[in-house]
């Protein structure tokens, strides 16, 4: 073997990442670490956007918070942190969450180094919020088999729901959950016959408009048949889309308008129904 080529790094090799921005002046705190996983059967219904402001809700609460980009289609969280390291730049003292340094790998590459880099952020982090690539190849049920909680993320549309049902040839509703929602259910089950914790499933609905009486029907009936809890309904408001084209979230637009949104109430709500380390006995808004 050639000097070369030993000295040539692994890109399964996965060191522990940075302490994020903060720690050094004792804001954040490590209890136990969670993973949550976000999922959703489809592209489209907001699952970066959340993914990003989650961390950074996380961070903002005193938690220390890493994040790990799954999705090797779109690379949607990766591209966010480039930018919001851009602006931390200009910025400054915007809260940064933790990321694993390294080239992106394809589908194959992330699932052998995604072990390695669950055990790095452990170390490290509090909270680590994982963007899976959405639908459910192997990929996504490897990083389900091994989150505290699982996100699955829908648009609020009654219609929505299909994508945790199999459709008959009509059309309808067959009964029989979809194949996303078996691959969480089977992920929960094998956990339990090991002995372990299964991972909290909760169905998150986004961008609601207004009040669906036949949604709130059809998520509710979802919910009890296959097991999940319910999150919190996060409303359609551009405070979750306005910043995070340039690396920013809703919560830091409050921090610099000096208020505090609907997206912020909703998030530390989220937080605190997820019994996140460190939230435990807080209160939720009413």
């Amino acid at each position: 073997m050639s000097e070369a080529t030993r000295s040539a790094p692994d890109p399964h090799e996965v060191a522990a990442p940075a302490v994020p921005a903060g720690a050094a002046r004792g804001a954040l705190a490590r209890p136990t670490c969670c993973v949550i996983a976000l999922s959703a059967p489809k592209d489209g219904a907001g699952r970066t956007t959340l993914a990003a402001h989650l961390a950074v809700a996380a961070l903002q609460r005193g938690l220390a918070a890493g994040i790990v980009d799954l999705d090797v289609r779109d690379r949607g969280l990766t591209r966010w942190l480039r930018r919001r390291e851009s602006a931390n730049a200009s910025l400054g003292d915007l809260v940064m969450p933790a990321a694993i340094d390294g080239a992106p790998l394809d589908a194959e590459g992330e699932r052998a180094r995604w072990p390695a880099v669950l055990e790095a952020m452990r170390r490290t982090c509090a909270v680590v919020v994982a963007d899976l690539p959405a639908g459910c190849d192997v990929l996504a049920r490897d990083a389900v088999a091994r989150a505290d909680r699982v996100i699955t993320v829908v648009a609020d549309a009654a219609g929505e729901v299909d994508g945790l049902f199999e459709l008959d040839a009509a059309g309808r509703d067959s009964g029989r959950p979809s194949a996303y929602a078996r691959m969480i259910w089977r992920q929960r089950v094998a956990r339990a016959r090991a002995g372990g914790e299964p991972p909290d499933w909760r169905i998150l609905r986004t961008r609601r408009l207004g009040h669906d009486a036949e949604a709130d029907a059809r998520f509710e009936e979802a919910e009890r048949r296959l097991g999940a809890h319910r999150a919190p309904v996060l409303a359609d408001d551009a405070g979750w889309r306005e910043g995070f084209a340039r690396g920013l979230t809703a919560l830091d637009l409050d921090r610099a308008a000096a208020r505090v949104s609907p997206a912020a109430n909703a998030l530390r709500d989220l937080l605190i129904a997820m019994r996140l380390p460190g939230l435990e006995g807080a209160r939720l808004a009413l």
